[in-house]
């Protein structure tokens, strides 16, 4: 049995299901914003949950794979709707709240990282989904690669110093963006370019942390999915649209930037492979710029970031490869 954590609108994993029920693997999916499982019994051999669609029990326990794409267990797999409710309605103390919630990540967590340690075959790391972004800068250039000079603002007065410093910037998030899904809605964090236009009202005052870098003008730039030891790239030629110029994410749908299969460079797949290494991931997907002179810039890793663009723009078949490797714990 192959447990999955993810999203219900998650694409990839989508596609990855759709190849376990093409080699008729049994999985379980747990998506963290439906509450399809609930908990009902733990001791030292077993972990069970009940489909509350068909009443079927599952022992986690009995999995001899697990994929982390994203998400988790939420508060009401673990509790039900009506301890969910009284919790909700009826527990005011704020210390108490927070004791309580404590107890339910404690147990969370216990049991997403005990299926982690019973499986022989895993990839992700759910310990690992949030990267600081700031130390991967720092992890990177220890590395061997280039990373844009970047700035972190609290203050308006400090954005004219920084364009002033770098000539132009982008902003960047912190931690990792905005990703979320309604029934009917998207919202996403972007990179955006700001300019000296944008500073001409702003009254001066303290502003909330923000992470601004130098722009790198870039001639293309590369989406690398890595999956247990091997490198999968497509370069992204989005420079020359001003709706991707900044961040190719704002797709152009109606003229979608040229993508192609790419190999990187073995110094830069070696520096790739050592971060990759020293974080202990199995998978992310990396983002890289080339500029004019050919120089390799890092921008981040996201361990869990979309690859399904890398999939079919360099027709690598990811999805069937990562099928493959949860049912053999190999894919070649």
């Amino acid at each position: 049995m192959i447990i999955i954590f993810s999203h219900q609108f998650e694409y990839s994993t989508n596609v990855v299901i759709d190849w376990l029920k093409k080699y008729n693997v049994n999985y379980i999916r747990i998506n963290s914003d439906e509450n399809r499982y609930k908990l009902k019994e733990i001791d030292e051999e077993k972990i069970i949950f009940c489909d509350m669609f068909t009443k079927k029990e599952y022992n986690f326990l009995d999995a001899h794979s697990v994929w982390y794409r994203r998400g988790g267990i939420s508060d009401r797999m673990l509790l039900g709707d009506d301890i969910l409710s009284e919790y909700e309605t009826n527990v005011c103390d704020p210390e108490v709240k927070k004791n309580l919630a404590s107890q339910l990540d404690y147990l969370r967590k216990y049991i997403i990282n005990k299926v982690f340690r019973n499986c022989s075959v895993k990839l992700g790391d759910p310990e690992l989904r949030d990267l600081n972004r700031m130390m991967l800068y720092d992890l990177a250039k220890k590395k061997g690669f280039l990373v844009p000079n970047y700035t972190v603002l609290t203050h308006t007065d400090s954005i004219n110093c920084a364009l002033k410093k770098h000539g132009a910037i982008v902003s960047k998030s912190i931690a990792n963006g905005l990703y979320h899904h309604t029934l009917n809605k998207r919202y996403y964090t972007y990179t955006e370019q700001i300019n000296e236009i944008d500073t001409i009202d702003l009254k001066p005052k303290n502003i909330f942390p923000s992470l601004v870098s130098e722009k790198i003008e870039k001639t293309f730039e590369i989406r690398s999915f890595f999956l247990i030891k091997e490198f999968y790239s497509v370069a992204i030629f989005s420079q020359n649209d001003s709706q991707t110029s900044v961040d190719y994410r704002k797709y152009n749908k109606k003229i979608p930037n040229r993508q192609e299969a790419y190999i990187i460079d073995d110094k830069t797949k070696y520096n790739l492979l050592s971060i990759y290494n020293e974080l202990g991931l199995n998978t992310g997907s990396a983002d890289l710029i080339i500029d004019a002179d050919n120089n390799v810039y890092f921008l981040e890793i996201n361990p869990v970031g979309q690859f399904g663009s890398v999939s079919s723009a360099g027709n690598y078949k990811l999805e069937k490869k990562v099928a493959q490797y949860l049912i053999h714990g190999d894919f070649n």
